[in-house]
């Protein structure tokens, strides 16, 4: 027997639980009450790249830190060696000095 308004089928929602046509559907992790849109942009938009920002702070003083360890000998002794080069064209004249720019 098909159903008809006066007896409907068995597995039939009944009608005073479907929302009314037009509205929105539900969906409660977005139903904020009291809460402004401006201050749900500001939650969903400046806290993901606050946390961004942090992350990539850490990532950088970490990566510096990592190539500090590694190079710091090598820059070190680079360094050393063109003071070392430098220093050889300074040349004494009676009470001043002046620097030779010949070889460098």
């Amino acid at each position: 027997m098909p159903p008809t308004p006066d007896h409907p089928a068995d597995n039939a929602v009944p009608s005073d639980a479907l929302p009314p046509t037009g509205s929105p559907p539900n969906r409660p992790w977005l139903a904020w009450t009291g809460v402004s849109l401006r201050r749900q942009l500001l939650l969903w938009l400046l806290l993901p790249q606050l946390v961004l920002w942090a992350g990539g702070g850490l990532l950088a003083y970490r990566m510096a830190l990592s190539l500090t360890a590694t190079l710091a000998g090598p820059l070190d002794q680079a360094t050393a060696d063109k003071l070392m080069e430098r220093a050889k064209g300074i040349c004494p004249c009676e009470c001043a000095s002046y620097l030779n720019r010949r070889g460098i």
